[in-house]
C-alpha cells in the first residue's frame, strides 16, 4: 500500500490517485481503482490466455486515467 501504483501511473495521474486519498481520508480509493483498471481492461483479459500476457496488460498502465477508473467501479 505504501507504494500505490507508483511507477505505473503516469505523474499526473499519480497525483491524482493522492489527491483522492488525501480528499477521502482514506486508501479504499485503491480497491475501487484496481477494479475499475479491471473492468476496464475486461475485453483484453478475455482475449489473452496466457499468464505473460495477462501481466502484460497489468504492468502498463501509463494511459490509464484514475477518475475514469473510478466512475466504472462505482455504481451508478
Amino acid at each position: 500500500m505504501m507504494y500505490c501504483f507508483i511507477g505505473f501511473l503516469n505523474v499526473e495521474q499519480l497525483f491524482c490517485l493522492f489527491d483522492r486519498i488525501i480528499g477521502y481520508n482514506s486508501l479504499e480509493i485503491l480497491a475501487i481503482l484496481a477494479v475499475g483498471i479491471f473492468v476496464k481492461r475486461t475485453e483484453k483479459i478475455v482475449k489473452y490466455k496466457s499468464k505473460d500476457r495477462i501481466e502484460e496488460v497489468f504492468n502498463n498502465l501509463k494511459n490509464i486515467n484514475v477518475i475514469e477508473c473510478v466512475r466504472l467501479a462505482l455504481p451508478r
